[in-house]
């Protein structure tokens, strides 16, 4: 989606321009090299958006760089995802620039409260140390993110992913198979879940039976956590990790 973008209903009109610092503002990373040529590292230019994580490829004739746009239909705009290329505020390129450069803050604004309570903080040295330590380090940061965001991310973010995994409805069943010979990587066996409704398979490879568990956070992290496990029951599939 492109906020503040005229749209041409006549037939004849195949192009629409976006200046990209307007995209760039709105926190959307483009590449603009295009994949014939080559950076000063020697890299391929990746030719392509990125923004809200995810890769938007671009297509270039020699000229520009441009995206195949159409009207969307009812269906689709229920489908697919909708991804902000510029901010939904008045675009003020020289005011958006101007807040991107914060000044900084010099030695003599820094009050005494706040000098004792840095010096505590950095094992009670002496005040004049304190000083020179501010200025030696936060001055050098021109931005940070959360005071020059001009539109914060619309989403919410858990602190700690792994206690809150992904969640499916379905249960799997699971069993330990074992192989006649061991694999050049030191496989002797492998855990195999099968969902109960779908037949989906995920196998997950291991040294030994005791690795069952391993197994069991894998499926966690790589497809979801199942609403139950159905399983027989050996040691290292009840009484594990």
């Amino acid at each position: 989606m492109v906020n503040q973008a005229a749209y041409n209903l006549d037939i004849r009109q195949h192009e629409s321009l976006l200046h990209k610092d307007q995209a760039r503002l709105h926190e959307v990373k483009i590449n603009d090299l295009a994949s014939c040529f080559k950076d000063r590292n020697g890299h391929i230019g990746k030719q392509l958006l990125e923004t809200e994580g995810r890769a938007i490829p671009l297509l270039h004739d020699g000229s520009k760089y441009y995206l195949k746009i159409h009207k969307p239909t009812d269906k689709e705009l229920d489908m697919y995802p909708i991804i902000e290329l510029t901010s939904p505020l008045p675009w003020d390129r020289q005011s958006q620039l101007a807040s991107l450069k914060r000044s900084k803050r010099k030695l003599n604004e820094y009050s005494k409260e706040q000098i004792k309570d840095w010096s505590e903080r950095l094992g009670q040295i002496p005040g004049f140390i304190t000083k020179k330590t501010l200025g030696s380090t936060i001055q050098f940061v021109d931005t940070v993110e959360a005071e020059t965001r001009i539109m914060p991310h619309w989403h919410f973010k858990v602190r700690m992913p792994s206690l809150r995994p992904r969640g499916c409805q379905e249960g799997f069943h699971s069993d330990t198979f074992f192989s006649d010979t061991r694999s050049r990587r030191g496989f002797e066996c492998r855990q195999v879940f099968v969902d109960a409704k779908s037949s989906y398979t995920y196998v997950d490879m291991m040294k030994g039976k005791g690795y069952a568990p391993s197994a069991l956070r894998s499926i966690i992290r790589d497809v979801a956590a199942p609403s139950y496990i159905h399983c027989d029951n050996a040691y290292e599939e009840v009484l594990g990790e």
